[in-house]
Order: C-alpha cells, then structure tokens, then sequence
C-alpha cells in the first residue's frame, strides 16, 4: 500500500481480532484480569496533547521526508 510515495508494508497487521484474541494479547504484555473479571492494562501513552501533535503534510520538506520514511521503516519491523 502507498501512503503519499512511500510503501507501507507492516510485518504484520491485525485486524478486527476477536474479544478472545484482544484479551490474550493484553496478558501476553502484561495486562491483568482484576477482581470484577475486567482487562486492566497499563500503557505508555496517555493521552494525544495538541503540544505533541505536528501535522507534516503542509509544507513537507527533506526533514519531514525523512521522518515519514523512518516510521515506514520502523512499522516494517512490528506489529500493528
């Protein structure tokens, strides 16, 4: 799949799992099952704050080029 001129090709993507497959997914990364039966998982990212969001597609130069093609290379090696 092209994004703008880059590929995006993710080593593996999951898409709609089951409830099931969601839940052992969270355990295998350390989630927990608390006392009501609820998934509890903690993450790294709290929350999307506008003073870390940056929209790159106005104005893209070698820079911002450059940052894109990163991420499209990092996303090859996870997945998401």
């Amino acid at each position: 799949m092209k994004i703008m001129e880059f590929d995006f090709n993710p080593q593996k993507m999951i898409v709609n799992p089951s409830d099931q497959k969601l839940r052992r997914l969270a355990m295998e990364q350390g989630g927990i099952i608390t006392q009501f039966g609820n998934m509890a998982v903690i993450s790294n990212i709290r929350n999307r704050s506008a003073k870390f969001t940056e929209v790159i597609l106005k104005d893209l130069n070698d820079e911002k080029r450059d940052l894109i093609r990163d991420v499209f290379e990092y996303v090859k090696s996870i997945e998401i």
